[in-house]
């Protein structure tokens, strides 16, 4: 240690030495804050059929997302390719860049998923990773981390989900029924009309309705 005292340079200011009585000294400068990261979101847009649009989903994504996947498919669906191509492209880039907010954003619940454990399963991945959902329209719009209170809003997310799409298989199966009963019951109101021309009553001719 002693031969380290020979080599050993600390610099000393001027106004400081053995004997002198301490001062402060100037005020130090402060560090410059580091740079704050704006978030990159993810666009996904989907529509079910090709007779829909997809236009307005993605003039409404354009202006916040970096980029956009789209693609036209049903969520019966089990593989959508886009939607795999976006959610990879966020998981990687929150991956190399764990301190950078990744968010994955939607124009409403029902364009990414329509099912509870579909959008479970994506919440799991969510939490793995960290990446953040964004819905921009709807009652329960906003950002939602999957850590934390947004676990919570990732359920009710779930719960309303299959809620509306129990609610569309109900009314899709209730339209034919409704649509036959209608027809029945024209048709029994039809032939009792029919059976009531023919029958006679007495002492009168038997009454035609044209």
């Amino acid at each position: 240690m002693p031969a380290l005292r020979e080599e050993l340079e600390v610099p000393v200011p001027e106004d400081r030495g053995p004997g002198r009585p301490w001062q402060p000294g100037p005020p130090v400068e402060a560090a410059p804050a580091a740079a704050t990261l704006q978030p990159i979101r993810i666009g996904y847009a989907r529509c079910s059929t090709a007779h829909q649009e997809l236009q307005s989903q993605l003039d409404a994504l354009a202006p916040v997302c970096k980029r956009i996947f789209s693609e036209k498919i049903s969520t019966r669906v089990k593989t959508r390719p886009e939607l795999e191509k976006a959610l990879k492209l966020a998981y990687d880039i929150k991956e190399s860049a764990p301190e950078q907010e990744v968010i994955l954003t939607v124009l409403e619940l029902k364009r990414l998923a329509r099912c509870a454990a579909e959008l479970m399963t994506l919440s799991g991945q969510h939490q793995t990773t960290g990446v953040q959902l964004e819905l921009l329209t709807g009652p329960l719009s906003g950002i939602y981390d999957p850590n934390g209170m947004g676990a919570m809003f990732f359920a009710v997310l779930a719960a309303a989900a299959q809620i509306e799409r129990n609610g569309v298989g109900r009314r899709a199966v209730r339209g034919p029924r409704a649509r036959r009963r209608v027809r029945s019951g024209a048709g029994s109101l039809m032939c009792w009309l029919t059976k009531c021309q023919e029958v006679p009553v007495k002492g009168r001719r038997p009454v035609t309705i044209s």
